[in-house]
């Protein structure tokens, strides 16, 4: 008997690609799974192979440390030696000439004889005209005012025996009687001068002045 089922259909060829595909891609998953695995089971294995333990070492005690190294100082630098030339020339003899020096001792300062000492002065002495003359040296106003009084004065007598200089040291309580015996004394009074070995020479004397009227 003759088959009386329809001819099966054609297949399209867009469904023969699609499962050409799905082979394909079906193939890579299942090769990439079986790789997967298989590396997850190598890792594991090697895990335990390189499975590692670790043990602590004690460092025994031996004692103090060492001591530390000495420092180090490096060798000061080397100077090569000078050089040295031997003269094997024979050596001239040299005579040697000793002198003796003798120092003569100093001779003594000369004895300076001391000056024989300065001859004593004699003091100037006061003249016979040293008065007041109530009649020619008295001041006027003086006379009519009744003014008296006395005056010290310091004077200079020259080696002449004039009155160089006359300063009033007490004074009379009378300005015009001071005036008065200054002027007097420079004018008219006159000394025998100071003497020294027998030359006249200047000296300083003092002089009371007296005013009274009679």
């Amino acid at each position: 008997m003759s088959d009386l089922r329809p001819p099966a259909p054609p297949v399209p060829k867009k469904s023969r690609t699609a499962g050409i595909i799905f082979v394909i891609v079906f193939h890579i998953v299942l090769i990439w799974a079986l790789a997967s695995g298989l590396a997850n089971a190598t890792v594991e294995l090697l895990r335990g192979d390189l499975e590692a333990t670790v043990v602590a070492e004690v460092a025994e005690d031996d004692g103090p440390p060492p001591p530390p190294p000495p420092d180090f100082e490096p060798p000061p630098p080397t100077v090569p030696p000078p050089d040295i030339t031997i003269d094997l020339a024979p050596q001239q003899q040299q005579q040697q000439t000793i002198q003796t020096v003798v120092e003569r001792p100093a001779p003594p300062p000369p004895v300076v004889a001391a000056a024989p000492p300065p001859p004593p002065v004699t003091p100037a002495r006061p003249g016979p005209r040293n008065i007041v003359d109530a009649n020619t040296d008295y001041p006027p106003i003086s006379v009519r005012l009744q003014e008296e009084g006395r005056v010290q004065l310091a004077i200079v007598v020259g080696a002449d025996g004039t009155c160089k200089d006359a300063q009033v040291v007490a004074s009379s309580g009378k300005t015009r009687l001071d005036e008065a015996s200054v002027a007097l004394c420079k004018r008219k009074f006159k000394w025998t001068p100071a003497s020294q070995g027998g030359t006249p020479v200047e000296s300083k004397v003092n002089m009371n002045v007296t005013w009274q009227l009679r």
